[in-house]
């Protein structure tokens, strides 16, 4: 009775897919190119620095064990360090290289950065 609503929760609840890394990609080439020019390349710098009030789906406000995932345009996945609790502190700070170009800052003013915070104690409790 309980596993239909949480696969319904769960299935509301997923961040969107993540972004698909291709070459033909301006945010992709402009990472290549910075990597090959990092005098020139300008930064743009990422950073977490906390979460307040989280709500537990499950277990108590001392279970909680969360983390925030992002991933910026041309580039990998980005995850925080685990943290505790519902107040997690992060401080995580990623910095992400690109080559200016007219076609990436087209692409970047089309893209929104989708930012998701995850609990790792929270067991997926969905059949195999």
């Amino acid at each position: 009775a309980v596993l239909a609503p949480l696969r319904t929760f769960r299935q509301l609840t997923h961040p969107a897919p993540r972004l698909t890394l291709t070459a033909e990609d301006p945010a992709v080439a402009s990472a290549a190119a910075a990597e090959n020019a990092l005098h020139s390349a300008s930064v743009v710098k990422f950073t977490v620095k906390c979460c307040t009030g989280l709500r537990p789906r499950v277990g108590g406000d001392n279970t909680v064990v969360p983390y925030v995932s992002y991933q910026f345009p041309g580039f990998p996945v980005h995850d925080t360090h685990f943290a505790r609790g519902i107040d997690p502190a992060f401080d995580d700070c990623c910095e992400f290289p690109l080559a200016r170009t007219t076609a990436l800052e087209q692409r970047l003013s089309k893209t929104r950065l989708e930012v998701s915070v995850f609990d790792d104690a929270d067991v997926d409790m969905e059949e195999p």
